[in-house]
């Protein structure tokens, strides 16, 4: 069995998640995310998060075989930061990945939070019997995600399945 550390990065939570790759969760850590103090804080609060999981059922950490983070916004997957953050001051370009990966020794890697939560619903959950999935998000802001043979369609730039920004009235306000 495989074992994953997932964690969710919210403006105003952040979750902490161990799991197996059938999506069976083992222990989770949740709190507020107190982003007003800065990104190593916040940084510092998803390492004891991680500490703080009960991963006897690995064997401990070393029976983890990597980091998963959901951020909300656009990230750059490949250089493992968020390109903007506008719910979480001063994560631009913040190195989360590398610190994580430097602290615990695990690939670490991280996607917007509308694509992990639907590439997630299209292999484990309502989606997993279908050969196409959208996923839509409404929470603090709006995403969507859209995979197809149970792979994200990214598209060039990482946000191929995203509606968020989007003009529903004719005429209407458009956010920066």
């Amino acid at each position: 069995m495989k074992y994953y550390i997932g964690i969710d990065l919210g403006g105003t939570n952040v979750r902490t998640l161990l799991v197996d790759e059938n999506g069976e969760s083992y222990s989770e850590v949740k709190g507020p995310t107190e982003c007003q103090n800065g990104p190593d804080y916040v940084c510092d609060k998803i390492i004891k998060q991680i500490e703080s999981l009960d991963t006897s059922v690995c064997g401990g950490l070393q029976g983890v075989e990597g980091i998963g983070i959901g951020a909300p916004g656009p990230v750059d997957t490949e250089l493992g930061i968020m390109i903007m953050a506008s719910n979480l001051p001063g994560f631009e370009n913040y190195p989360i990945c590398h610190k994580l990966k430097e602290k615990f020794g695990l690939p670490t890697f991280i996607d917007n939070d509308a694509n992990v939560a639907g590439l997630a619903e299209a292999i484990l959950g309502a989606g997993k019997d279908y050969k196409t999935n959208y996923f839509i998000t409404c929470s603090t802001g709006v995403g969507g995600a859209f995979v197809v043979d149970k792979k994200l369609v990214s598209g060039g730039r990482g946000h191929a399945g995203e509606i968020g920004n989007m003009i529903l009235v004719p005429g209407g306000y458009k956010q920066g």
